[in-house]
C-alpha cells in the first residue's frame, strides 16, 4: 500500500475523533495570507484553504492582503485600500505609510516619524495580522489554538523573534512555531497534488520560492524511513534575502520608466536627487511598473498557450498620462509601454548564471542562481543531480523565469502550481497543515534537522558536535574534554575556539584568555546546544577554577550563514536610527553623515552615499574630500560628466587629482588628462600616477613614450609583497601593457595569494592556540 506524508497526521485525526482546526500565517514581503486546516471527522476529511477577506466597500473577497499599511488621519488602512494610498500626496514613507517592512525585521531600526503604535517593523507585522484575523470569518477559523507562521529561509535569529513577537501581540504567547517557507510550500504541494510526490527512494527534490521580496532556495531528499510515509530530509539552504518580484517592479521604476519620464519632460538624471527618485517618484511609479510586468507576463502565457511563441515586439501597454508629484513640480508620463525585448533586457543580469550579487540604491540586482549555486554547495550537488524542482512564491508566475530555471536545472521535472490563486495561498496552507499536526500529535509533519556537520576544531583533529541531518533542536548530552596546549605560570594563554562545518569551512572564531597560572593538562569542558532556528551556543569552562570568566558564544544558522553585507548595513541603519532620535549632537552631525555614506558605498549604495556627503559638508566637514567621494559616488553610477565636476571642485585633494585624470582619460580627454596627472606627480610621483600617465599618452598616440613610462612604474616599483592593493592593481596593468611576463606572472600570483588568505580568514580572526584533546 502507498503511504504519503499525511499518513501519520491522518491517523491521529481519526483517533482523537474530533473536529479540529489550526491555522498557519504567511506573513510576506509583498503580500500576506491566513490559511485554516481542519478535519470533520464525520466526512473523514482533511482539508486546508486559505481564509478570503473583503476590503469595506470592496465587492470581490481575496485571499492575499497586501503587506501595506497607511495612516490617514485616524483610520488605519491595511491591504488593498492601503496600497492605493502610494504615491498620493502628502504620504511619506515610514512616516504615514508603510511598505516591505518585513525586510527591517530584527534589525534596531525605527520609523521614528510615525505614530507611536506604528514605529517599529514589528508593530507593522503585528497590525496586518491583527487585520488578518479581524477580517476573516470567524466560523472558518473554527476556533483553532495552534498557529505556525512562516519565515524566509533566509531569516535569522532576531528576525524569527522578531516575527513570533508581532504575532504575540495579536493572539498572545501560546502556541505559535516558525516554518521556513520552502518547508510550508512543499507541504501544501504535497497535500494537492500527492501524485506528483510518487517518486522513487532518494531523489531530490529542490524548492525555488521567488516571492515579492525573498528568494529562498532549500534542496531536499526524498526517503521512507521503515517503509513510512514520504519525508524529506534538508540538505541544504540558500542565505539569501531582498531578491524577489519587488526587485524586478523596482528593476522596472529605475531603468525604464523613470529614463522615460526624464526623456518625455526633458530632463537630465543629475536634475533628481538619492531622496527625490527613492522617496517621491519610486512610490507613485511602483504600481505602474508591477501592472506592466503582470500584463505583459499574461500575454506571454497566452501566446505561448496559442502555439505561438511570442516575439520580442510583443508589450503591454499603460494608456493615457500619468501624474508624478516631485515636490513643487509635476512631471507627465504619456502612454508608458513594456516590450518583450525591454523585459529581457532589464531582467537579463537576474536571469543570468554568472551575474554577481549586487545591491543598487533602489533594488537588489543579482542572479537568481547564486541562491541556487549556494544550496548546491551546501548539499554537494551539481545542477544536473537535481531530480525536482518546485516553483513557489508569485514571481514564478513568471515565464522568463522559470524559463531560465529550466535551462539551468536540465534533468529536473517541474512542478507546477498552475492555480495562480493556489499558488498565491500556498505557504500560508502549508503552514496551516504544519499547524494542525502539532496541535493533534505535538509533533510537526517537517521535523527541522540539521543541514550541515558541525565540528571543534582541536590542535590535532576536528572533534564531531553534531552531524547533518540531526533533528532539532539538540544539546551536548556531556562535555567535550578539552586542555591548553601549553603552560604559562605568568602569562595568560589564548585559546583560539573554532567550529568548523563541511569540508573544514571556518565558521565561528573566538579568542577566549585563560588567566595564570595555564597547566597542560588542566580539563577545558565544552558544552554546545543547537536550536530549531539552527543557533548554536558553545560554552567552555575551566573545571580546576570554577570562579574563572567562562567564554560563553552563540551564532546564527553557522552552517548556512553568509553575511552578504547584513552588518555593514545594520551599522548603517543604526547611524541614520541615532541621527532621527536625536542621540548625535550637532557638532558631531557631519562626522556621522559622512560615515553613514562610506556604509552606503561600501554596500553599493552610491545615490545613497552621495547624498549623505552632501549632508556631511552642510555641516561643517571638509568640502574638497566629500567632494572626490561624491565623484567616486557619480562614477559608481557612469555619470562621468558629473563625476568630473566633482573631481574639479575638489582638485586640491591628491587622490581628487588622480581621479580626475582617470576620468579624462575614460572620456578621452587626453590633452587636460596629461597635464592634471603630471600635476599630481608633482605632489606625489607614485607608481598608480606613473602607470595613468603611462595610458594617457598611449591616448595621445605617442606608444613609444607610453611604453618608457610603464616600464619606469615596474622599475621603481618595490616587491609586490610589499604593495597595497591598490599599487599592486596599477603594477599589474603596467606589465600587461609593457609585455612583461615574469613580472606579470610574479603580480598576479600574489593577488591571487590575497584572495585566498582573504576568502579564508575568518572575520575578527586572532592569533591563539587551538586547544588539545584531554587524553583519559
Amino acid at each position: 500500500m502507498e503511504m504519503h506524508l499525511f499518513d501519520d497526521l491522518l491517523q491521529a485525526l481519526r483517533a482523537k475523533g474530533e473536529r479540529v482546526s489550526a491555522f498557519g500565517i504567511d506573513l510576506g514581503t509583498s503580500k500576506s495570507c491566513l490559511a485554516v486546516a481542519s478535519f470533520d471527522p464525520v466526512a473523514d476529511r482533511l482539508a486546508v484553504s486559505c481564509v478570503p477577506y473583503r476590503d469595506p466597500g470592496e465587492r470581490s473577497a481575496s485571499i492575499a492582503m497586501p503587506s501595506v499599511v497607511a495612516i490617514n488621519g485616524d483610520e488605519v488602512l491595511v491591504g488593498r485600500a492601503a496600497k492605493r494610498e502610494i504615491g498620493k500626496p502628502r504620504r511619506f514613507l515610514e512616516k504615514n505609510i508603510f511598505v516591505d517592512t518585513k525586510n527591517e525585521m530584527g534589525l534596531r531600526y525605527t520609523y521614528w516619524k510615525a505614530p507611536p503604535a506604528f514605529q517599529s517593523p514589528t508593530d507593522i507585522a503585528s497590525t496586518i495580522v491583527s487585520a488578518l484575523l479581524d477580517r476573516a470569518d470567524q466560523e472558518l477559523l473554527g476556533g483553532g489554538t495552534e498557529v505556525v507562521v512562516t519565515v524566509p529561509a533566509s531569516f535569522h535569529g532576531t528576525q524569527r523573534e522578531a516575527t513570533r513577537d508581532a504575532v504575540q501581540q495579536v493572539i498572545g504567547d501560546e502556541g505559535i512555531a516558525l516554518l521556513d517557507e520552502p518547508y510550508a510550500a512543499l507541504l501544501s504541494f504535497a497535500f494537492r497534488h500527492p501524485e506528483a510526490m510518487k517518486h522513487r527512494e532518494g531523489q531530490s527534490l529542490l524548492v525555488f520560492d521567488f516571492g515579492g521580496g525573498t528568494c529562498d532556495v532549500a534542496i531536499f531528499r526524498l526517503y521512507r524511513p521503515r517503509n513510512g510515509p514520504m519525508r524529506a530530509r534538508l540538505l541544504g539552504t540558500s542565505r539569501y534575502h531582498r531578491l524577489g518580484g519587488g526587485d524586478i517592479d523596482r528593476l522596472i521604476v529605475h531603468r525604464h520608466l523613470l529614463p522615460m519620464m526624464l526623456q518625455q519632460n526633458q530632463m537630465r538624471g543629475a536634475d533628481l536627487d538619492f531622496r527625490q527618485r527613492k522617496v517621491l517618484v519610486e512610490p507613485q511609479l511602483l504600481p505602474l511598473a508591477e501592472s506592466l510586468k503582470i500584463a505583459l507576463c499574461k500575454r506571454i502565457e497566452a501566446a505561448r498557450a496559442s502555439g505561438a511563441e511570442p516575439g520580442d515586439e510583443l508589450d503591454a501597454m499603460a494608456q493615457g498620462e500619468h501624474r508624478v508629484e516631485i515636490g513643487d513640480l509635476t512631471c507627465w508620463l504619456t502612454d508608458p509601454a513594456l516590450s518583450l525585448a525591454q523585459f529581457q533586457k532589464l531582467l537579463g543580469p537576474m536571469l543570468s548564471g554568472t551575474t554577481a550579487p549586487h545591491v543598487d540604491d533602489y533594488f537588489r540586482l543579482a542572479s537568481m542562481f547564486e541562491p541556487i549555486r549556494n544550496a548546491l554547495e551546501r548539499a554537494v550537488m551539481e545542477p544536473e543531480e537535481v531530480d525536482l524542482v518546485l516553483f513557489a512564491g508569485t514571481s514564478t508566475l513568471n515565464p522568463l523565469v522559470r524559463d531560465a530555471i529550466a535551462r539551468y536545472l536540465p534533468s529536473a521535472k517541474a512542478l507546477i502550481e498552475t492555480d495562480a490563486i493556489e499558488l498565491q495561498g500556498a505557504v500560508a496552507c502549508g503552514a496551516a497543515l504544519q499547524a494542525l499536526s502539532i496541535a493533534v500529535s505535538g509533533k510537526p509533519i517537517v521535523e527541522p534537522v540539521l543541514s550541515g556537520r558541525l565540528a571543534l576544531q582541536t590542535s590535532s583533529e576536528a572533534l564531531p558536535l553534531l552531524e547533518a541531518g540531526m533533528a532539532l533542536p539538540v544539546r551536548s548530552s556531556s562535555p567535550l574534554l578539552l586542555t591548553p596546549p601549553v603552560s604559562d605560570k605568568t602569562r595568560p594563554v589564548e585559546i583560539a575556539v573554532e567550529v568548523v562545518t563541511d569540508a573544514s569551512r571556518v565558521v565561528m572564531r573566538h579568542l577566549w584568555e585563560l588567566a595564570p597560572p595555564v597547566r597542560k593538562g588542566e580539563a577545558l569542558h565544552c558544552t554546545w546546544s543547537i536550536d530549531t532556528d539552527q543557533m548554536l551556543e558553545l560554552c567552555l569552562t575551566r573545571v580546576e577554577d570554577a570562579s574563572a570568566g567562562a567564554l560563553e558564544v552563540r551564532m546564527e544558522a553557522p552552517v548556512t550563514h553568509i553575511d552578504q553585507g547584513h552588518r555593514q548595513r545594520c551599522q548603517m541603519l543604526e547611524r541614520e536610527e541615532r541621527i532621527r532620535t536625536g542621540q548625535v549632537r550637532p557638532d558631531e552631525l557631519g562626522r556621522v553623515y559622512e560615515a553613514i555614506g562610506h556604509d552606503a558605498r561600501k554596500l553599493g549604495l552610491p545615490d545613497k552615499a552621495a547624498h549623505m556627503y552632501n549632508l556631511a559638508m552642510q555641516h561643517g566637514r571638509p568640502a574638497a574630500q566629500l567632494r572626490n567621494w561624491r565623484g567616486l559616488c557619480f562614477w559608481d553610477t557612469q555619470d562621468l560628466e558629473s563625476a568630473i565636476a566633482e573631481f574639479r571642485g575638489a582638485s586640491e585633494e591628491p587622490a581628487a587629482m588622480f581621479n580626475l585624470a582617470l576620468a579624462l582619460r575614460n572620456t578621452g580627454q587626453f590633452d587636460e588628462a596629461r597635464s592634471v596627472i603630471d600635476r599630481r606627480m608633482m605632489q606625489d610621483d607614485d607608481v598608480p600616477s606613473r602607470v595613468l600617465r603611462a595610458d594617457i599618452l598611449a591616448g595621445l598616440d605617442r606608444k613609444d613614450d607610453a611604453r618608457l613610462q610603464y616600464r619606469d612604474a615596474l622599475d621603481v616599483a618595490t616587491p609586490p609583497e610589499d604593495l597595497d592593493d591598490f599599487e599592486l592593481h596599477w603594477l599589474v596593468r603596467a606589465a600587461e601593457k609593457s609585455g612583461d611576463a615574469n613580472r606579470l606572472t610574479a603580480l598576479r600570483a600574489e593577488q591571487r595569494k590575497r584572495t585566498q588568505e582573504l576568502e579564508s580568514e575568518p572575520e575578527g580572526a586572532r592569533v591563539g592556540l587551538l586547544p588539545e584533546v584531554l587524553r583519559s
